[in-house]
């Protein structure tokens, strides 16, 4: 995850303190599960990724179980639309500043 992040979600999106820590710290569980986020936007612009966080009310009323990778308590459809909705974020991040960083170059090596 980039660390512009942050400062985008407070100047950009005028997220308060609490909401910003949260939206961090929901991208970074999404991230320990599914890998590095800049690497699956490069994949698939985090598609895959958000399709396996989506979890509709029917899944809820039949009773399904947490298809992702994230383990969690509490409800199912609650905390995956945190995380889809947290995934969804970082992909919007991306998408808005791929013109002034360029998301599908890979990182400089430092020896060279």
């Amino acid at each position: 995850m980039r660390g512009e992040y942050e400062n985008w979600l407070r100047t950009v999106k005028k997220y308060a303190d609490g909401t910003v820590t949260a939206q961090l710290h929901r991208a970074g569980r999404v991230e320990k599960e599914y890998g590095d986020l800049d690497q699956q936007y490069k994949k698939d612009k985090l598609d895959s990724v958000i399709a396996e966080l989506t979890y509709s009310t029917a899944d809820e009323r039949r009773n399904k179980p947490n298809p992702s990778k994230i383990p969690f308590n509490g409800n199912v459809r609650s905390n995956l639309s945190s995380y889809s909705f947290a995934a969804s974020l970082y992909r919007q991040f991306l998408e808005e500043c791929e013109e002034e960083f360029d998301v599908a170059a890979e990182p400089e090596d430092s020896n060279s």
